[in-house]
């Protein structure tokens, strides 16, 4: 089957393991990502990539890509689905801390309820969900709610098994 096919969902995730693997995302994988959401849903295409532009702390495509592409993201159909619904306000979270708009950023998280989420992204979408959290009260120099996040990181990479969050999460505890 020829990759122009593929289901929106399946090019992003070739897009998301790409990023991955790579050191940095490229100019030559930004331009592809770019150009491929022209041609695609792009709620559905960026669903894997957004997560793995996190993982790999790409925050300046990242934020293009929630500036370019915010309405899309959040058409209100899409709002039926709370995991995807998630994906996108954790992003823009980070986006938003990122940019150091810290109270935008607390606001983008609280819209995310994890209760709501697919049962089998759930634990998945907490390892993000916790690590942002980590990230923002670490810039808000807020103790109580870093711990708390660190707790919560800790316990989903325990089940997840996804340790690389414990390494992300390094630089951003309060002691």
């Amino acid at each position: 089957k020829e990759f122009s096919s593929f289901y929106s969902v399946l090019k992003g995730r070739f897009y998301g393991c790409c990023i991955l693997q790579s050191q940095k995302v490229s100019p030559k994988l930004k331009k592809e990502i770019f150009d491929a959401c022209s041609s695609n849903r792009v709620s559905f295409f960026l669903e894997e990539i957004v997560p793995a532009l996190i993982i790999k702390e790409e925050y300046d495509v990242l934020k293009e890509i929630m500036d370019k592409y915010y309405e899309e993201l959040f058409e209100s159909d899409i709002w039926s689905s709370t995991t995807t619904s998630a994906i996108y306000l954790i992003a823009l979270s980070n986006s938003n801390w990122y940019s150091a708009s810290y109270s935008r950023a607390k606001r983008n998280l609280e819209l995310v309820d994890l209760e709501l989420v697919e049962i089998g992204y759930y634990d998945y979408l907490a390892l993000f969900y916790y690590f942002t959290k980590l990230k923002i009260s670490f810039s808000e120099n807020e103790i109580d709610t870093n711990q708390n996040a660190l707790k919560n990181l800790k316990l989903h990479v325990k089940k997840t098994g996804f340790k690389l969050f414990l390494s992300l999460a390094k630089g951003f505890i309060l002691r």
